[in-house]
């Protein structure tokens, strides 16, 4: 019994062992070919598979090792794709998942970094809606916002010194409650300073 129980345990990971090389070797064909999503499904496929029959993946096997990069790959695909689709949020997200897994992958930083402009570049032209249709509270907040994405944006900018000269039109009284308004909202990087130097209150 116990020589049948070996001779099975030595097929099984015999089998395991060819069918986890088949599909690194498709999944790597796949990339070859640039199809990225059907590379990813494919090892994730074959990895599904072992886990579900009751295999222990060792994480130094080649087939973890295929996984692990397809998947990476993979995520920033995904992102790339969202980007287009002006989901900036969905992309960042995803880098994020990228960057807590492999903090040093360059190409998740440069994507990271477009995604934030860009979402930033949205949340401006927002502020502007906003500030066109006289409501400055929330343009301040599309514009904070914005910056907090990126601190260079030039539109957020802009967008707050225009806010800024649209207070000082504001009678005394409107600017004291506009201004108490925003001492609530900790999460601003709101800087009344800089208010108070540009905007005499009346």
């Amino acid at each position: 019994m116990s020589i049948r129980v070996t001779f099975c345990c030595l097929l099984l990971g015999l089998l395991v062992g060819c069918a986890s090389q088949d599909a690194v070797q498709a999944s790597r064909q796949h990339l070859q070919r640039g199809n990225v999503l059907l590379a990813y499904r494919t090892i994730e496929d074959a990895r599904d598979a072992l886990e579900a029959s009751g295999v222990a993946i060792d994480p130094d096997s080649e087939l973890e090792k295929c996984y692990q990069d397809t998947r990476i790959l993979f995520l920033l695909s995904q992102a790339r794709q969202a980007m287009y689709a002006n989901d900036e949020d969905e992309a960042i997200r995803l880098l994020g998942v990228v960057q807590s897994d492999r903090p040093e992958n360059r190409r998740a930083k440069e994507l990271m970094v477009r995604a934030r402009k860009k979402k930033a570049v949205r949340l401006a032209s927002e502020g502007d809606v906003h500030l066109a249709g006289g409501d400055l509270f929330q343009a301040l907040s599309s514009y904070e916002l914005a910056l907090k994405e990126d601190a260079d944006c030039k539109a957020a900018h802009d967008g707050m010194d225009k806010v800024n000269a649209a207070i000082t039109k504001l009678t005394g009284e409107a600017q004291r409650q506009f201004l108490d308004a925003m001492r609530k909202l900790p999460e601003f990087r709101y800087n009344e300073s800089s208010y108070h130097a540009g905007v005499a209150l009346l």
